[in-house]
């Protein structure tokens, strides 16, 4: 009789729960995840991405209740949660649904146990209205366009009272005033309410206990900005970055002639298109422009060719081209994502195919298979020259077999670039204005005239250049120049795209001397040789040799040129 009650109270239940009202925690609402049970371990709930939307608790009077997200308020896994708990015995809350913020619920079901520092971070997050929210990431993220930063980095530590904000500008990070007091509190709600837009994401809502990438778009000044996600754990708290994509995102991709490419490297890019089946790649630091340089190029393909790309995430429009975006960032799930991808791309009569990067050997056997079919491929590599290029791509982690990177023709073309700040042309200091100046050297910021003499003839040997015909920034700036909000990017106006390339068919001397030596033993001896009247390698120009011109030229600081290069400045020389 009393399993025929329950049972039929159970019923009941189900039915009113199509009917009832859905509770919403008010933002001055006392419970805390130290005064509350979670109950999925009772219920032995299978799936663990149920909890990333909705979790069971025991509330403090001892009665049961479900918090939900909005988005899953009125599913019916949370109408079966709250039945589960009506078949354990328990007695249920009213309302039984209750609508939590996305930072209420991570706390919940990561089981995070901090004392006073957990209940500051819940009751100060749900305090902070979300238009307040929303406004601090607008303005992190037009900060960051003004600023031309190409990532904005926000670490939070429990234990800290304040954030860490800081923008990568030109290969450097900066911290401006503007949101050096932004509390803990407020950027992890901020992240969290920010998550909760990101398009394959691994989770349902921002966790600061395990990492983290995805996208998300937002429009700033009518343009839409893609920004790409990618949080790492760190000790005693997270550090999360996020990619501003273009800007022109969605937009075509520049020229190669409006990027910089000189009209030597213009026809050797072309040339790369043409034909089948051949390798091209490029590689650069990150922010180096690689993604922006390789959607160019695909714009010169003749649109009598097919072609395929697989983008994590798709950074332009390619109008002549079928863009396949690699979405959710499960390894698992990816890697069997990429594969059937690739097993279709092979069986779909492409003739040219770009792969946003490879990062592993499925990438370097996919090269394979295409390029030996005759595909023309299109990818980026991280390396630190073109010809480490080479070196990259038989390493162990993309494993493209040697014999092959050698043989006449699968290798189209090799490209390194790089972006140097360019000095503004209206206010750049001369050489003698910088000596009388009390700007010092990279490493003596008080230097004394003689030791700054000294230091331009030095640098004047290794360049073989004359540094009388040297310009260098001025701080100060002017009208042209100046950032209020960027410091740092005053005295400059642009930057400067230097690339190297290395074309195999148009250099005599790249495959007799790779016949019988190992590929590692005569990269590295051309990479002495680079730059040299020794070099096999004739018309191979690497950046650095190209930096210099620009150097001589007066378009770049000599000191930016020695923290970019690195040269060696020995009294000897």
């Amino acid at each position: 009789m009393k399993r025929a009650q329950g049972t039929a109270s159970v019923l009941m239940l189900g039915e009113s729960l199509m009917h009832e009202a859905i509770g919403v925690m008010g933002v001055d609402t006392a419970l805390t995840i130290d005064n509350v049970e979670p109950l999925f371990d009772r219920l032995h709930v299978p799936d663990p991405q149920l909890a990333s939307q909705m979790c069971p608790v025991r509330l403090p009077d001892g009665t049961a209740q479900v918090w939900v997200l909005p988005e899953y308020a009125h599913h019916d896994q949370a109408r079966a949660l709250v039945l589960a708990l009506a078949q354990l015995g328990m007695s249920i809350a009213k309302p039984s649904r209750q609508i939590v913020p996305p930072a209420r619920l991570g706390e919940l079901n990561r089981g995070l146990r901090h004392g006073k520092t957990t209940q500051a971070v819940l009751r100060v997050a749900a305090s902070t209205p979300k238009h307040v929210l929303v406004t601090l990431l607008d303005d992190l993220i037009t900060w960051a366009l003004k600023a031309d930063a190409s990532d904005i980095h926000l670490t939070v530590r429990h234990a800290q009272p304040y954030a860490d904000v800081a923008f990568s500008i030109n290969g450097g990070c900066f911290r401006p005033a503007h949101f050096r007091m932004l509390s803990t509190e407020v950027v992890l709600e901020l992240l969290a309410v920010s998550w909760m837009t990101v398009q394959g994401g691994n989770g349902a809502v921002f966790d600061v206990t395990c990492e983290q990438q995805g996208r998300f778009e937002r429009t700033i000044g009518g343009d839409v900005v893609g920004l790409r996600w990618a949080s790492l754990v760190i000790q005693g708290g997270v550090s999360v970055c996020w990619r501003l994509l273009n800007r022109v995102c969605w937009q075509v991709a520049p020229s190669l002639d409006e990027l910089g490419y000189d009209p030597t490297q213009y026809a050797a890019m072309l040339r790369a298109t043409h034909g089948h089946g051949g390798l091209v790649v490029f590689a650069g630091l990150v922010g180096s422009g690689k993604s922006t340089s390789l959607a160019a190029l695909m714009k010169l393909i003749p649109t009598t060719r097919k072609i395929i790309t697989l983008e994590d995430p798709v950074e332009y429009v390619i109008d002549n081209a079928l863009q396949c975006p690699v979405a959710g960032f499960d390894a698992q799930a990816v890697t069997g994502q990429l594969a059937s991808k690739l097993k279709t791309i092979k069986r779909s009569a492409a003739h040219d195919v770009l792969i946003g990067e490879l990062r592993d050997t499925l990438g370097g056997q996919a090269v394979v298979d295409l390029v030996l079919a005759g595909t023309n491929v299109y990818t980026t590599v991280h390396a630190s020259s073109a010809l480490q290029i080479l070196t990259r791509l038989s390493s162990d982690l993309i494993g493209v077999p040697e014999s092959l990177l050698v043989m006449p023709g699968f290798i189209k073309l090799l490209v390194y670039q790089v972006l140097l700040k360019q000095l503004c042309t209206a206010c750049s200091q001369s050489a003698s204005d910088w000596l009388a100046s009390a700007d010092g050297l990279p490493d003596q910021p008080q230097s004394l005239l003689s030791d700054k003499l000294e230091w331009l003839e030095r640098l004047a040997q290794v360049t073989n250049g004359n540094w009388q015909d040297w310009r260098f920034r001025n701080h100060a700036g002017c009208a042209a120049c100046q950032r209020h909000e960027d410091s740092h990017g005053t005295g400059y106006r642009d930057r400067l795209l230097i690339a190297e390339m290395i074309e195999p068919a148009a250099l005599p001397g790249f495959y007799p001397a790779l016949a019988g030596r190992s590929l590692w033993q005569q990269v590295a001896s051309w990479q002495l040789a680079a730059g040299t009247q020794a070099s096999e390698l004739t018309g191979y120009l690497p950046v650095v040799n190209a930096a210099q011109v620009h150097l001589n030229q007066g378009l770049i600081d000599p000191l930016d040129y020695v923290l970019r290069f690195a040269p060696v400045l020995t009294e000897s020389v």
